[in-house]
């Protein structure tokens, strides 16, 4: 069975109103409204443990039909998830989990989740050599504190299928990301479109974008996100500074991109950040891209954005071997680039041979991984966006 992840429009993007889900339960809501949803099977029990030396559980048998994806959602509703001392789900290719994987589910069902998402990368093999495509039973298994009961109902399961994406997202704006990378992007039949991190103290700066080179990337599917104003080390700022820097740069940037919500998406300064400026990243902005070398799963947590660093020293090869990872496992992968030249003698500059291998295979394989701005991301799983709090 297979659910895909459709795009879904918004009407008023700039007008939305945020309502702030937990990660799981994002995903979980855009599988079941989609219109060929369906579960493997459905119990309903009300069963009781009633101490910890014994323990209850749940298998569940594919039809020949039913095949897992890389992603399974996990729908149950439990009765004093507090008096559960361990839940664990199995993945097996036999009913006596000879040959299986596994994964503790506890710490979540006590977080209050009703749908847990689960990618299979973060199974753990139980025993045996299991294979993934092999898999015939579903088995989940709990246990309750001594003199505790606890109770299950609607348990339920679906594998789904997300559109793999990627996202070229060059930071600083420096002008050779309009006068090189711009066209090598819009060259091909079906143009490849770019995430570009301004810092808006630098807007026309003689190395920088210039205010006319803005809105055109803007008018063909560009998108400016937010740097901070002057590119400042924001953990050594004071928490008005850190306020300043966030909201000023997004309200420059709104000048040259009403229509977008990308001055919403904040790309840290140096990845540095700490609790503080993460509070209040994350009270001004809707995501906040900042985890060096992640890949990210579907769902993600819009304020850990991960991305992937590419510098002269990161070799074509490579970048296509992570794009046929998220491929292969359905992943949102985001490469970060800053300068592009013909030359590319300094760390920070990135050739635009090797750009152009790059974007050659994304464009190749646009039937395959979607190549996206971070507001597209957004807007093809459904979550909900926001007017930033800025004033």
């Amino acid at each position: 069975m297979e659910v895909n992840i459709i795009s879904t429009e918004l009407d008023d993007i700039q007008k939305a109103t945020l309502t702030y889900y937990e990660r799981y339960d994002d995903m979980s809501e855009v599988i079941r409204n989609q219109p060929d949803y369906s579960v493997f099977d459905q119990w309903r029990s009300t069963k009781k443990l009633d101490s910890r030396g014994n323990y209850k559980q749940y298998q569940y048998r594919l039809s020949y039909k039913e095949k897992l994806d890389n992603y399974i959602l996990v729908h149950l509703d439990v009765e004093n998830p507090s008096d559960i001392y361990w839940m664990s789900v199995y993945f097996s290719e036999d009913s006596k989990l000879r040959d299986h994987y596994y994964i503790d589910i506890t710490p979540l069902l006590k977080d209050g989740k009703n749908d847990i998402i689960i990618h299979k990368s973060e199974l753990s093999i139980g025993d045996g050599s299991p294979n993934w495509n092999k898999i015939n039973y579903i088995r989940i298994a709990f246990e309750s504190f001594d003199d505790k009961s606890a109770t299950i109902s609607d348990l339920s399961f679906a594998s789904y299928s997300p559109q793999p994406m990627c996202t070229l997202w060059f930071d600083d704006g420096w002008k050779n990301n309009y006068t090189k990378a711009y066209p090598i992007m819009s060259s091909y039949e079906t143009p490849l479109v770019g995430e570009i991190s301004i810092i808006p103290s630098l807007i026309n700066d003689p190395l920088y974008l210039s205010e006319e080179e803005l809105n055109e990337l803007v008018e063909n599917n560009w998108e400016l996100c937010n740097h901070s104003y002057s590119h400042q080390f924001l953990p050594d700022l004071s928490l008005e500074e850190v306020h300043m820097q966030i909201i000023r740069g997004l309200k420059k940037i709104q000048q040259y991109d009403k229509s977008s919500i990308g001055s919403l998406h904040f790309a840290v300064p140096y990845s540095a950040t700490n609790e503080d400026v993460s509070k209040i990243i994350s009270s001004s902005s809707i995501s906040c891209r900042y985890v060096p070398e992640k890949i990210n799963k579907l769902p993600f947590d819009r304020y850990n954005i991960g991305f992937k660093e590419v510098t002269n020293e990161t070799d074509p090869d490579t970048v296509i071997k992570w794009i046929e990872e998220s491929i292969q496992n359905q992943y949102w992968l985001v490469l970060m680039f800053h300068k592009i030249d013909e030359t590319a003698d300094e760390r920070y500059t990135y050739s635009t041979e090797n750009l152009k291998k790059i974007t050659d295979y994304l464009s190749k394989h646009q039937h395959r991984i979607k190549t996206v701005t971070t507001t597209e991301v957004f807007k093809s799983l459904d979550y909900p966006i926001q007017e930033s709090e800025n004033d």
